[in-house]
């Protein structure tokens, strides 16, 4: 552990603050911080019924919930490599509820499933095999079910759409 980080763990330990808790909880020196590259965000659709699948990929979210409109076929929508921008962009045109945005840009939660209004809600772990990696590695998943629209939001690139690609 370096001396550096040490110091920042020590800092929030003054007995003259009781308002340190905070603080003291989201500092560990026992772990290095990560800073992630920044990535531009991909959407895809999955438009689905029993006969037919049509998959648009990197569609702009206002053409994407045009083609969700056609009642006769299933949508999925799916973030690849989340960023709050494009997150709260989505939420904004299809009136997500602001605990729900939190949930899915806030990776380290724990899993659960919540019930709004007019949506529901599922934040998960997903194991996979990475051969390239370590073994098994594993992502935070959101998936929000509303109005027959089904989304997900992920970490990583195409986890989920090749595993179900392959399938189909």
């Amino acid at each position: 552990m370096s001396t550096k980080s040490k110091r920042k763990y020590l800092q929030y330990l003054n007995p003259l603050e009781l308002l340190q808790t905070k603080k003291i909880l989201q500092s560990n020196p026992t772990i290095t911080e990560k800073k992630p590259t920044r990535q531009e965000s991909q959407l895809s659709l999955y438009s689905y019924n029993e006969g037919h699948c049509d998959i648009q990929e990197h569609a702009s979210i206002e053409h994407i919930l045009h083609l969700t409109k056609n009642a006769n076929m299933n949508h999925w929508l799916n973030l690849d490599i989340i960023n709050s921008e494009t997150v709260e962009g989505i939420a904004s045109k299809l009136g997500l509820h602001n605990l729900l945005i939190e949930d899915i840009l806030n990776v380290h939660q724990r899993p659960k499933i919540d019930e709004f209004e007019d949506a529901f809600s599922m934040v998960m772990q997903m194991l996979y095999f990475n051969e390239q990696k370590e073994p098994w590695e594993s992502e935070q998943v959101s998936f929000v079910l509303k109005n027959g629209l089904l989304l997900s939001f992920q970490m990583m690139l195409h986890v989920i759409c090749s595993i179900q690609s392959e399938r189909v």
